[in-house]
């Protein structure tokens, strides 16, 4: 019997489940159905699955989702069938090609102000080393770890930026984090830092004009009118669910424009 839940994991801390990504009007009814039911629910990258995040008003429709994904999985097996008890734990919802992809650690990342604030779901030994660089001190995460690391300059952001880029490299971890509060943390240091370019490298200003479809001559009012343009025109939600393909180029433009009116802005800061 065909089954569109590939497989469960239940840790101490988290429910995880593999959902066939090949099966869209399934994949398509579980999106549609937790946005509309769940009060707290994270997109995974590139419309791959969610997380849920258990909330008290929730509890009968968690537990009626819980209930569907475990009787999906379990028709089409007569021996390592599974029953979950507890639907009160986080759910980790991710749509796969694969059915036996290997067991990986989660992160969530939230970022306040100067601080990233990591929650670490089933934890690595190579997780744990990852993150005892990045903070420079010894960590052993237990299940649901947390750890918060102040970031008090653009090194400092600089060094998280790429960490986060070499976990999703290296699928070290699953990395999830809210696109504008990562954004608004690198605005808050691009201001001091000219992202580290010359301001008055006529050539390298050049490439973020044209990134903005905007002029050197023109003022920073017209350039700051394009670029709100553009992020709103490019912002990867106005593709989430469509194929990866689309959501990375919207994504990878949606940064360059970003990375472009953080330069012009600083140049226009220094010159007056």
């Amino acid at each position: 019997m065909y089954s569109q839940v590939f497989g469960i994991e239940v840790f101490e801390n988290l429910v995880r489940f593999y959902l066939n990504k090949s099966d869209a009007a399934f994949t398509d009814y579980v999106n549609r159905y937790a946005k509309k039911a769940f009060s707290y629910t994270i997109a995974l990258e590139s419309g791959r699955g969610m997380l849920v995040y258990p909330r008290q008003n929730d509890s009968v429709k968690r537990r009626f989702f819980v209930d569907c994904l475990v009787t999906n999985y379990n028709k089409s097996r007569n021996s390592d069938r599974i029953q979950i008890k507890d639907a009160e734990k986080p759910l980790w919802v991710e749509f796969v090609d694969n059915p036996y992809l290997p067991t990986t650690a989660l992160v969530h990342i939230r970022f306040y102000a100067d601080k990233a604030h990591f929650r670490v779901y089933n934890p690595t030994d190579e997780l744990n080393e990852a993150l005892s660089l990045l903070t420079k001190r010894s960590l052993k995460l237990k299940p649901t770890g947390q750890v918060r690391l102040k970031v008090g300059d653009f090194d400092a952001f600089y060094r998280l930026d790429e960490w986060i880029k070499r976990c999703i490299y290296d699928k070290t971890a699953k990395i999830v984090y809210n696109e504008e509060e990562f954004l608004a943390m690198r605005a808050r240091y691009s201001k001091n830092s000219s992202w580290r370019l010359p301001a008055n490298n006529a050539s390298v200003l050049n490439k973020y004009y044209e990134a903005l479809e905007a002029r050197s001559n023109e003022s920073f009012v017209i350039i700051q009118r394009k670029y709100r343009n553009l992020v709103k025109k490019y912002h990867p939600d106005n593709v989430y669910g469509k194929d990866e393909a689309t959501v990375k180029s919207y994504t990878e433009k949606f940064m360059s424009v970003q990375c472009a009116f953080d330069a012009i802005r600083a140049h226009y800061e220094k010159a007056s």
